[in-house]
């Protein structure tokens, strides 16, 4: 599971924007294979599989049909899984408030994408990918802090390029 879950991390953290249908298939399936097991309790890991890729599927349908929406959606799982993430990394303790930080910041994120659509899936698409390539390291938790933070500026970088270069294309 952690060498698929890097692939797919690493197509998405530098292809992110491209398929975009497939990012956001990518962080449902994320999202599933992180959270599923609470919700799937003592069952086998295939079927922990087998229902996130339904729900993924589900989500790259949605994507598709419905791009605004999904990106949207999409801004705001990133941005709560992010948060959550970068709190269980530094050991961040904000009280009550930790409660309500990752709704604010995935409701922000879901604002961004709504703004600025783009560089939005550019720069989540890219964290979101550095996340599910940092969730296969074993390293402590500063570390991977690091490797989250590099790759997801790596990612920006690559996309950012390529957004460019297609850009210039069109002209």
């Amino acid at each position: 599971m952690v060498i698929l879950t890097t692939m797919i991390g690493l197509a998405i953290l530098v292809i992110g924007r491209q398929l975009f249908w497939i990012f956001i298939a990518a962080l449902v399936f994320m999202i599933g294979i992180t959270y599923g097991e609470q919700l799937l309790i003592n069952q086998p890991e295939w079927m922990l599989f087998a229902a996130s890729s339904l729900v993924a599927l589900l989500g790259a349908l949605l994507a598709y049909t419905l791009q605004r929406f999904a990106g949207i959606a999409a801004g705001v799982a990133i941005g709560w899984y992010l948060t959550i993430l970068i709190f269980n990394y530094t050991n961040l303790d904000l009280g009550q408030a930790e409660k309500y930080v990752p709704i604010i910041v995935g409701i922000l994120c879901g604002i961004f994408i709504w703004f600025f659509f783009d560089w939005g899936v550019i720069i989540l698409s890219s964290m979101a990918g550095a996340a599910m390539i940092v969730s296969g390291m074993r390293f402590g938790n500063q570390t991977l802090l690091i490797f989250l933070i590099a790759l997801s500026i790596l990612g920006m970088a690559i996309q950012g390029i390529l957004y460019f270069q297609e850009d210039s294309k069109g002209r």
